[in-house]
């Protein structure tokens, strides 16, 4: 997830995710102020879509190793962007 600070080159959350599953949420949601883009939609679509403020995944890493990390904000958004493709979910 890149970093929204301009000055920074340096992502706030990188990993690969295999088989991500949101363990639990916020109940305050937000969304993105100029909508969600998404390479996979071939139009211009706004993209506001509401999403949990803050996520707790479970996720395994490609050696096996189940992690579990908790992301708020740009990353958590991004994120369950990310899930909803997974869930076949446009």
């Amino acid at each position: 997830v890149p970093s929204q600070d301009p000055e920074s080159s340096d992502p706030e959350f990188s990993a690969i995710l295999v088989n991500p599953k949101i363990v639990s949420h916020s109940v305050q949601q937000t969304c993105l102020s100029d909508g969600e883009g998404c390479l996979s939609v071939d139009r211009e679509v706004p993209g506001y879509v509401p999403r949990h403020k803050r996520v707790t995944l479970e996720y395994y890493e490609l050696s096996g190793e189940k992690k579990k990390v908790r992301l708020r904000d740009f990353p958590a958004i991004v994120v369950q962007h990310e899930i909803d493709h997974l869930n076949g979910v446009m």
